[in-house]
């Protein structure tokens, strides 16, 4: 019962207080569409320089539901391993106007084995995100 209870916990933690205070407007279904914009700059054999945003719409399509700009470097630590810490700034606007804001700090290592016709990538990431309200 206890373990039943913390992945309850656990799993609603995303969800936000919008989500919960209005219960009725919630759609069970939804068509979304993703639009993101990457910008890799070099700026020396093992750095790069990353800028990227996305914009996300949602409601059936109908509305903009969720904007992110954010950059940071991916550095060339090994052969195949690469390191990339990142920032972004997150808009997500809630069911009923209600707007909420986040900064995301993220590091992620990832690493490429590439082979004679494909390429295999492992990516972790580690993330603290900070949200306002």
């Amino acid at each position: 019962m206890i373990l039943a209870t913390a992945l309850i916990i656990i799993g609603t933690r995303g969800l936000s207080m919008a989500q919960f205070s209005q219960r009725a407007s919630i759609q069970k279904s939804d068509t979304q569409e993703w639009n993101d914009v990457q910008l890799a700059i070099r700026i020396n054999k093992s750095t790069d320089l990353l800028l990227f945003g996305m914009l996300r719409f949602g409601r059936d399509v109908s509305h903009l539901v969720d904007e992110r700009v954010g950059g940071g470097f991916t550095f060339r630590v090994k052969k195949y391993v690469y390191v990339s810490p990142t920032y972004q700034y997150i808009w997500i606007h809630a069911v009923g106007g209600r707007k909420s804001y986040e900064n995301r700090l993220s590091l992620a290592t990832t690493f490429r084995l590439p082979f004679e016709r494909f390429t295999v990538t492992d990516r972790s990431l580690f993330e603290r995100r900070i949200r306002d309200p």
